[in-house]
């Protein structure tokens, strides 16, 4: 299997909200729907962030420019570059910004990727295609390694037998770690994905089976004893009790007044 085949497997298909309670499907589509409007806005920030700093590079010059970065952001060169050229290569096109998160920009407007793969996936997003993110990044991947092999086989035109032998068994050595490497992080991400979507169906689980059982004091009440803190399951529990989350925050700091002092940390929830 090639990395585009196992990008679109990779992929998550649609969540299943059919098996869920009405009233918690409500609110985890409404969930949804709020947090992919702020990462619109956060991209749309990442880029008008990338044309500010070109700005102040052109005007600072590169000396100065690597200092300021470094006193205002705690940032050096090369992160401010991945925003510029973010900026300027897609800066242009709204329905990228849109449609891909800024991981997908970056690498996208990154100096080795060829300009052909941009052309293709600003093409493809503009006439109405819904790409992946995965399969943009696995495009981006693949086109680079051709371009890698491109120059490989000048180089190695340019050589000796002897010299040829010796580049080809360090590149196979370079070539055997890096795939362990991305072997390991593609385990990684799949597995953080995985236990991330268990640990929400079992807080949606949880919720809707307390939901009809207990009061909203005593779902409160709940949460403190759990010390959940900032997890999906506290935050489905403020719903769940029909509060805001500073009337939920004041009933539990309330609670805890009451009782001895634990060692459990006082919910702060999103609104």
């Amino acid at each position: 299997m090639d990395l585009v085949e196992w990008a679109d497997r990779a992929a998550p298909a649609a969540f299943d909200y059919s098996s869920l309670d009405p009233s918690v499907a409500s609110l985890a589509r409404a969930s949804a729907s709020r947090i992919k409007e702020q990462l619109k806005k956060q991209q749309a920030a990442f880029l008008e962030i990338g044309r500010e700093l070109l700005t102040v590079k052109d005007q600072l010059g590169h000396g100065n420019f690597g200092l300021w970065l470094d006193a205002e952001f705690g940032i050096n060169e090369r992160t401010a570059q991945r925003c510029i050229s973010a900026a300027e290569l897609l800066g242009d096109h709204p329905s990228i910004v849109s449609a891909l998160p800024q991981i997908a920009l970056v690498e996208l407007a990154a100096p080795s990727t060829p300009e052909h793969v941009r052309e293709t996936v600003v093409q493809r997003i503009a006439a109405g295609e819904q790409m992946k993110p995965i399969a943009v990044l696995a495009m981006v991947k693949v086109a680079r390694e051709a371009e890698k092999e491109k120059k490989r086989i000048a180089t190695l035109a340019r050589m000796s037998l002897e010299e040829r032998a010796e580049y080809e068994r360090k590149e196979k050595r370079r070539h055997m770690i890096a795939q362990q490497r991305e072997e390991a992080v593609r385990s990684r991400l799949l597995a953080t994905e995985a236990k991330e979507e268990r640990q929400l169906d079992a807080a949606l689980e949880a919720v809707a089976l307390l939901k009809n059982r207990m009061t909203a004091d005593e779902l409160v009440r709940l949460s403190r004893l759990i010390g959940v803190g900032r997890s999906a399951f506290n935050g489905l529990l403020v719903d769940a009790a029909g509060m805001k989350s500073d009337e939920f925050h004041q009933k539990w700091v309330h609670m805890a007044h009451k009782r001895p002092p634990t060692t459990i940390e006082s919910p702060r929830v999103r609104e």
